[in-house]
């Protein structure tokens, strides 16, 4: 009967280190969870004229405690704007802890476009990386943001 109670009594131990084994694993997962961040979003020049093109920018920081990578960036735009000689789709290899990067897209609107506000939307996919490099046990993430692009007639 003795035993039979020390034995339940180490298995709890066990089970009890376990379990704050998986915690600390969540906890170091929340710490590199939405690591990249949107700095800044700039276009040159400001505003976007009808017929004419202009480069969007968009910084980013990995805001994490781990490095990420496989970072693949991808700008979506309203109609009346397209890409100019550019893709919509960006792919950084690794973006260490504190590192930062330009992405930008050469854009333009659309000659027939009328002035306004439009709204466009950013996609970020990355693998967060909650070990060391040796051991490289990531996770999907996706961040998703909306910009606001102005077209104004000159």
């Amino acid at each position: 009967m003795e035993s039979l109670f020390l034995f339940s009594f180490v298995f709890g131990l066990f089970l009890i280190g376990g379990v704050f084994a998986l915690y600390i694993e969540d906890e170091n997962g929340l710490n590199a969870g939405n690591a990249i961040r949107v700095k800044e979003v700039v276009m040159t020049p400001e505003n976007l004229v009808p017929g004419e093109p202009a480069i969007l920018d968009v910084f980013l920081e990995n805001g994490g405690d781990l490095f990420v990578d496989n970072i693949r960036v991808k700008l979506g735009l309203p109609s009346v704007i397209n890409f100019y000689r550019d893709v919509d789709k960006v792919k950084i290899s690794r973006l260490d802890s504190g590192e930062g990067k330009k992405v930008s897209f050469s854009i333009i609107a659309s000659p027939s476009a009328s002035e306004g506000l439009y709204e466009g939307n950013l996609k970020i996919e990355y693998i967060t990386h909650f070990g060391t490099s040796a051991i490289n046990v990531g996770d999907n993430q996706e961040d998703n943001y909306t910009l606001g692009l102005i077209i104004k007639s000159e």
